[in-house]
């Protein structure tokens, strides 16, 4: 995997192939999911919650993977914009 991909990875651009985030995990010795929900606290699920989620996003199609990407995006952006307002997210 070229610097270029894992750079383009990190920063959130390109198409990330799941096979090339689980090299990266491995490489990096942390669970695949960390990579997908960093910000994710261990105690907020279990591990069957965990695999359960990416068991189902490894079966979506591309463009719903693209959705869900695009989900998660939009609702880090407003989570961080309530923090930076004080609102309460409801």
């Amino acid at each position: 995997m070229s610097n270029k991909t894992v750079s383009n990875m990190l920063n959130g651009e390109g198409a990330s192939q799941l096979d090339k985030l689980v090299a990266v995990a491995k490489y990096i010795q942390i669970p695949l999911w960390q990579l997908l929900c960093p910000s994710a606290e261990i105690s907020q699920s279990t591990n069957d919650a965990m695999h359960e989620l990416l068991e189902a996003f490894v079966h979506l199609s591309e463009m719903g993977q693209a959705q869900v990407r695009r989900t998660i995006k939009a609702e880090l952006a407003l989570a961080k914009t309530d923090a930076q307002t004080g609102k309460d997210p409801a």
